[in-house]
C-alpha cells in the first residue's frame, strides 16, 4: 500500500514542470527530472492548483475576455515604462479574471524578470513554469518565442553575456542605420521643395489677399474675388505643408546629428542598447509617416534617459539642437 502510494504524483517542479512524489513530511524535496532542489509546500501547491478542484478555475469569456485583454495591455505598458509596482497590482486583477490564460502568468513573467532585463531573478520560474502548463501547443510556441533570448542570456557567463551585448548592439545599429540612410534621400527631396514653398507661399497669399480687396472696391470685377479667395486658400495650404515638412526635416535632421554624437562618444554597451531603443522608436515613428508631435512622449523618454546618464558633452549638445533643446532646460 505504502509503495502505491509513493507512486502517485503529488507536486509539480517550479522550475521545470515535472510531476512527481514528494514526501509531506520534508521541508524541501529534490526534483527527479531538473535535480533543483525546492519547497515541497511549494511544489505540492503548485500540483493542486493544476489537478484539483478544477471546476474553481477561472476562465475569461465574452467581456471578461475582452476586460482581460485591456488589463494585460494597461500592465505592459506599466512595464514599459518600468512601473513593476503597479504592474503587479494589475496582474493580480487579470487573474481575477481569469487563472487558466498562459497570457496571464507570462505578465508576470515579464514584471519579475523587469522586462526580460534582470538575468539573476528566479522568482519568475513559477510563473514561467505555471504559463507552459496550462498553454497549448501553439501557446506553447509564443512562449519559447518569448522567453528563448533570454533563457540563453541568463545562462552566459559576464564575459559570454558582454560578447553578445556587443553583437546585439551592432544589429541593433545596422537596423537603426538603414532605417535613417533608406529615408534621407526622401527628407533631401524636401528640404529643396521646401524652399520652392518657401517662394510661393507668400506669393499665393499677397497675390490673393490683394485681388479680394480690389474687389471689394470696384464692383465691375468682383468676380475677381474669386480668383483671390483660390489663390489665399492656396497660399495657405502651401504654408501649412511648408511648415509640417520643416518642423519634421528639423526632426530628422536632429535624429541623424544625435546618431552621429552617440557614435563619436564610445558609451559602454549597456548604454548604446537603450539609446538604441529609445532612437529606433524615434526612427519607427518617421518610417510610419507619424507627426512630429506624436513623437514627442517617445522624445521625452530619451530626454529622461539622458538626464540619468548625465553626460556633460551630451547636455551641451541638446540645448544647441533644434528639436531637443525644445524638451531641456539649462537648469
Amino acid at each position: 500500500m505504502e509503495n502505491n502510494e509513493k507512486i502517485k504524483n503529488n507536486a509539480r517542479c517550479v522550475n521545470c514542470g515535472s510531476d512527481f512524489f514528494a514526501p509531506l513530511s520534508e521541508q524541501k524535496v529534490k526534483c527527479p527530472s531538473c535535480g533543483e532542489e525546492i519547497f515541497t509546500s511549494m511544489a505540492t501547491k503548485y500540483y493542486s492548483s493544476l489537478n484539483e478542484n478544477p471546476e474553481e478555475s477561472k476562465e475569461a469569456h465574452g467581456e471578461d475576455y475582452l476586460k482581460l485583454n485591456l488589463v494585460l495591455d494597461e500592465l505592459y505598458g506599466l512595464v514599459k515604462m518600468g512601473n513593476y509596482k503597479q504592474a503587479e497590482e494589475k496582474f493580480y486583477e487579470a487573474l481575477g479574471l481569469s487563472d487558466t490564460d498562459y497570457r496571464v502568468y507570462m505578465a508576470m513573467v515579464a514584471i519579475k524578470t523587469k522586462n526580460y532585463t534582470d538575468l539573476k531573478d528566479q522568482t519568475h520560474k513559477e510563473y514561467i513554469n505555471k504559463a507552459i502548463s496550462i498553454a497549448d501547443a501553439d501557446q506553447k510556441k509564443e512562449i519559447v518565442k518569448t522567453y528563448r533570448t533570454y533563457y540563453y542570456k541568463s545562462g552566459l557567463t559576464d564575459e559570454e553575456l558582454d560578447a553578445y551585448s556587443v553583437e546585439e548592439n551592432k544589429m541593433k545599429k545596422e537596423r537603426l542605420e538603414k532605417g535613417l540612410k533608406s529615408m534621407i534621400p526622401e527628407y533631401m527631396t524636401k528640404e529643396k521643395r521646401n524652399v520652392l514653398l518657401l517662394v510661393l507661399f507668400p506669393i499665393l497669399l499677397a497675390v490673393g489677399l490683394a485681388l479680394v480687396i480690389l474687389a471689394v472696391f470696384y464692383e465691375e470685377i468682383a468676380w475677381i474675388a474669386v480668383v483671390g479667395a483660390v489663390m489665399t486658400i492656396a497660399g495657405y495650404i502651401l504654408f501649412r505643408n511648408w511648415f509640417i515638412n520643416k518642423d519634421k526635416i528639423k526632426t530628422f535632421n536632429s535624429l541623424l546629428d544625435f546618431y552621429d554624437f552617440v557614435d563619436a562618444r564610445g558609451y559602454d554597451e549597456k548604454v548604446l542598447s537603450t539609446l538604441y531603443r529609445h532612437m529606433q522608436n524615434l526612427c519607427d515613428k518617421f518610417l510610419d509617416n507619424i507627426p512630429v508631435v506624436s513623437m514627442s512622449d517617445d522624445t521625452t523618454k530619451l530626454i529622461d534617459y539622458l538626464i540619468v546618464l548625465n553626460d556633460e558633452k551630451m547636455n551641451i549638445f541638446l540645448l544647441k539642437d533644434k528639436y531637443f533643446s525644445q524638451f531641456v532646460s539649462e537648469e
